[in-house]
């Protein structure tokens, strides 16, 4: 999707739709005059409604990492996609000691839409690039990543790479955070240089309607809250995945082998709507049956468990048959008979919007 040829061309391949009017333009940030430069810009008409695509985008950062906190790669509002990363970073001569490498340890985080558990959650920066062990065959290029280049000697070890998400874009409704350890723990100072390449529409397209925090009164009152067959209740404190995994947080909630009810407010222009949970995860396998005003949507599964970083929040996506033109949505968990009961400690309606 964009390279460099060996005769020097470079080239971008990614669309850029554009409605009436489109302004491109080549600026020269080094030191030297350049001459004889030449550009070629295809185009061809869209027959397709322009609110149905994004604009093409790009971010670039530049600049020294900070100890404790990642390398932001993306931070914006919007909806769109991710389709796209080139790294480079670098860090100095450490001695013989010392994993020089080690830098690459970090590993990616991307969230979206608000939620506080990372839908993208890596093991390491070269796993991200599509390799492996540091990169240890040598620099490469391929059509949608590669290691283009590694550079050591007695005082620096840098590494660049890139990664075009081509078949597997990170879709974003409403926000995307795109992050990167430098190092295993934000621990090993790096320069790095990052740009990310996106689609992005400024409106938002996903909508928090209603929500309320399971064991609290007066969220339980106004919604309408009750459950069958109760097994604990009361308050538990701990850690996300991801950048929030040094940050405690405490919730009161509730479990059961039973059903629980509520009814959550949404927009009723909605073209579905996201059900979002707070669970304790160290609860493995958890399995319930979602119900809406009384007809099952489907199960709700959450596979494997996190006993460190117990704190997760995931969605269920309720289709528009079930939801359009409703204000309002009756809700039942019903508990799907297993060796674990089921846990809630916060809902929330997230309204998908036109």
């Amino acid at each position: 999707m964009a390279g460099a040829r060996s005769d020097g061309t470079i080239y971008l391949y990614f669309p850029m739709p554009f409605a009436k009017h489109a302004h491109v333009e080549i600026t020269n940030r080094g030191g030297q005059t350049f001459l004889g430069a030449w550009a070629r810009v295809g185009s061809r008409p869209f027959p397709y409604p322009f609110d149905t695509v994004g604009t093409f985008a790009t971010t670039y950062r530049d600049g020294p990492s900070v100890p404790g906190a990642d390398l932001t790669l993306l931070d914006t509002s919007g909806s769109g996609k991710v389709v796209g990363v080139v790294l480079s970073e670098s860090r100095a001569a450490c001695g013989p000691q010392c994993n020089v490498r080690g830098y690459l340890e970090g590993n990616e985080r991307v969230l979206v839409d608000g939620a506080r558990t990372p839908v993208v959650l890596g093991t390491g920066t070269e796993d991200f690039f599509n390799g492996g062990f540091y990169f240890f065959e040598g620099p490469f290029a391929l059509p949608t990543h590669g290691n283009v280049a590694h550079e050591a000697d007695s005082a620096v070890d840098a590494t660049s790479a890139y990664r075009f998400f081509v078949s597997d874009p990170i879709p974003f409704r409403n926000h995307v955070r795109l992050s990167l350890q430098h190092g295993p723990s934000d621990d090993i100072d790096v320069q790095a240089a990052t740009l990310v390449y996106y689609y992005r529409q400024p409106r938002t397209r996903l909508l928090s309607s209603d929500a309320f925090v399971v064991g609290d009164a007066t969220g339980e009152s106004a919604h309408h809250y009750h459950l069958t067959n109760p097994t604990w209740s009361g308050s538990f404190t701990g850690t996300f995945e991801g950048e929030l995994d040094s940050q405690a947080s405490t919730s009161t909630g509730r479990a059961h082998k039973g059903s629980s009810f509520f009814v959550l407010n949404v927009d009723p222009v909605n073209q579905g709507v996201v059900l979002r949970r707070l669970l304790n995860q160290t609860t493995v396998a958890q399995r319930a049956t979602v119900l809406v005003d009384g007809v099952a949507v489907g199960d709700w599964l959450t596979p494997g468990g996190n006993a460190w970083h117990p704190w997760r929040e995931e969605d269920f996506a309720i289709p528009a048959s079930f939801t359009s033109g409703k204000s309002s949505l009756s809700i039942e968990i019903r508990f799907v008979s297993s060796n674990v009961d089921w846990n809630e400690f916060r809902y929330e309606a997230l309204s998908q919007v036109p």
